[in-house]
């Protein structure tokens, strides 16, 4: 990670951050834009993190389940009902 590419792959674990803080925003302010966003930061995340599994954190790695969560749950019309169980639009 501390390598030249390394640096680099880190764009994808900012841009990843910066997305799920605008996912937050929306879903926040009642936006139903938000779940795009989060769809978007969860395959972004999963990227940041593939190539360097064996040297994340196993917390970052617990991310990882949070992501499949956001993948499985919210694209869905059958999600729907955990989206509103949360209150969220």
């Amino acid at each position: 990670m501390t390598s030249s590419v390394g640096k680099m792959w880190s764009v994808f674990w900012i841009a990843s951050m910066v997305l799920f803080l605008i996912s937050s925003a929306g879903a926040f302010m009642g936006e139903s834009w938000w779940k795009d966003w989060a769809v978007i930061g969860a395959v972004v995340s999963i990227v940041a993190m593939v190539p360097w599994w064996n040297s994340i954190l196993f917390g970052a790695k617990l991310g990882v389940l949070l992501n499949i969560a956001i993948l499985v749950v919210v694209p869905f019309s059958w999600g729907e009902g955990m989206i509103d169980f949360f209150g969220l639009p």
